[in-house]
């Protein structure tokens, strides 16, 4: 967090950092709480039992003062450049700034096999929903917190087809959405995965609703 500290207080002297520490089982907890106490600018939302990743993200969108919200992994896959440049397109009056990986331009270090399974889920989605969005699922993410915030209430998945959703809802209400192309290394250990068939249920239970 002091990395991430210290390229947003280069931006703004204006912001909050909020870490959601899902049920954690380890010292994360400790870890999280003693950083916080450590820094004003930081604070620390604890769960004592899962949410899942959806369920964190809406926990902590709840609190949020800032017209910027960014959420990103706690690993920092994303290079932390990319503050920034989300940032800047947000006050440029788009309503979210998408990280992506699969967008030309970007630098992504990763296994060949996660690179075609997230090709081939990407490209599902585009099939379904037609959205043109590249990379429904990097970690990285700026929106207009007053835009598209109230949609986030809107939407059902608690775990890592959130992302996924939450850009679903947004085309659907018309705002405007940009890419940028990031650069972004695989963690050696990630502990991010759902079941294919999981996320495909999703889609297709998504779709039907959507039709309704």
């Amino acid at each position: 967090m002091k990395a991430v500290d210290g390229v947003i207080r280069h931006i703004t002297t204006s912001y909050e950092i909020i870490i959601v520490e899902d049920g954690s089982t380890d010292d994360s907890a400790a870890i999280a709480r003693t950083i916080s106490q450590r820094n004003s600018r930081i604070s620390h939302i604890h769960s004592d039992t899962r949410l899942g990743k959806g369920g964190a993200i809406k926990r902590a969108f709840g609190t949020c003062t800032g017209d910027v919200v960014i959420f990103m992994d706690i690993d920092l896959a994303t290079n932390l450049r990319h503050i920034r440049e989300s940032i800047e397109l947000i006050g440029k009056g788009y309503d979210a700034a998408l990280g992506s990986r699969a967008k030309s331009g970007s630098k992504v270090r990763r296994p060949l096999l996660r690179k075609l399974a997230s090709h081939g889920y990407n490209i599902l989605v585009n099939v379904l929903f037609n959205d043109g969005i590249f990379d429904h699922q990097c970690g990285f993410k700026a929106f207009d917190r007053l835009s598209v915030g109230p949609l986030i209430d809107e939407v059902t998945d608690s775990d890592f087809f959130f992302d996924t959703e939450f850009l679903v809802r947004i085309h659907k209400g018309g705002f405007s959405m940009v890419e940028i192309p990031v650069e972004w290394t695989e963690p050696r250990v990630s502990y991010v995965h759902e079941d294919p068939f999981s996320l495909f249920l999703k889609l297709v239970m998504l779709k039907l609703h959507m039709m309704n």
